[in-house]
């Protein structure tokens, strides 16, 4: 029950775990902060273009990116996976962004921790389920458990399985461009 700004169990002196209600709420977070992931094509300077305009923002047709605790834009991969579409690119004046279709957006790539619920023998192939380039693979291993890799070479860094994974055991790891 809610008295005032607090709650009666505040007022008890009783602590709420913030986690665990924002768990039951469906809102998952990582156990460690990550680097914020600018938008596909973003120039080595991103920082120093980028003039906060928002119109790489209103321009993402999967609303992924979102402004970061600084005003940048940044990708939030637990609203889905980028399709490389350009048009956040296309869209920003600045330079921050160039768009060239021959270019690789990025160098990212999936990374799997220990908390992942296959390698833990609990069976759950959400994140190879949606991989679109089948980068994701499990291999069979003793005791019921699998061996999840990702391969590299295959994996687009476009995060559709950060979202889907129901332990946050996945991040989008990425390199400036070459």
């Amino acid at each position: 029950m809610r008295i005032g700004n607090s709650t009666v169990r505040e007022q008890q002196g009783e602590r709420i775990d913030g986690g665990r209600r924002a768990f039951l709420r469906g809102h998952f977070t990582p156990e460690t902060t990550q680097a914020e992931i600018r938008p596909p094509w973003a120039a080595p300077q991103f920082l120093q273009l980028c003039t906060h305009c928002g119109d790489c923002l209103q321009q993402c047709d999967k609303s992924l990116i979102v402004l970061d605790n600084h005003g940048y834009p940044a990708l939030d991969f637990q609203r889905g996976g980028c399709n490389f579409c350009g048009a956040c690119a296309n869209s920003c004046r600045s330079g921050a962004l160039h768009y060239l279709p021959a270019d690789s957006p990025w160098n990212s790539w999936a990374e799997i921790d220990h908390r992942c619920l296959a390698t833990n023998g609990i069976t759950c192939r959400s994140c190879g389920e949606l991989c679109d380039s089948r980068a994701i693979r499990f291999q069979a291993a003793i005791g019921g458990r699998s061996r999840v890799t990702v391969e590299l070479q295959r994996c687009s860094g476009c995060g559709s399985c950060v979202a889907t994974c129901p332990v946050a055991a996945i991040a989008i790891t990425t390199e400036p461009n070459r």
